[in-house]
């Protein structure tokens, strides 16, 4: 969680610049920045960023737990334990959401979205085995 960009808003629906990149071919770069090889005064093409819109509609986590006559008579117990338990339930389900939300009324994890790519074992590779690798070019 500490990695995610944290802004504060006042409504409930907020837009913000984004760089419409599709594609990390040459000439792609903020979508469209483009560089040239040439000559002096060789023909150069126009190009510009591919800037765009984001809209996010923000929806909140919410808690609750229901407390008995005889938990609320020490309302200093009570409230460690629920403070504790409110923090670790609301950390895990935040960050399972970065990576695994599926975007219905929670954040869009990041192995739901559409840049993630999936690689398919080699042939002979063990079940649930990672195989790394450095590559030199």
């Amino acid at each position: 969680m500490n990695r995610c960009f944290r802004v504060p808003v006042k409504s409930n629906t907020i837009k913000i610049p984004r760089i419409k990149e599709t594609s990390r071919i040459s000439g792609s770069r903020l979508g469209g920045v483009r560089r040239f090889w040439g000559s002096e005064g060789g023909a150069l093409t126009p190009s510009k960023p591919g800037i765009g819109m984001l809209t996010l509609n923000v929806k909140k986590l919410t808690g609750l737990c229901y407390a008995t006559e005889e938990m609320l008579e020490d309302q200093n117990l009570l409230g460690a334990i629920l403070t504790k338990g409110f923090q670790d339930e609301f950390s895990f389900l935040i960050q399972d959401a970065i990576i695994s939300g599926t975007g219905a009324g929670m954040p869009l994890g990041v192995l739901n979205a559409g840049g993630t790519v999936s690689v398919a074992k080699e042939t002979g590779q063990a079940a649930n085995a990672m195989k790394l690798c450095r590559s030199i070019e």
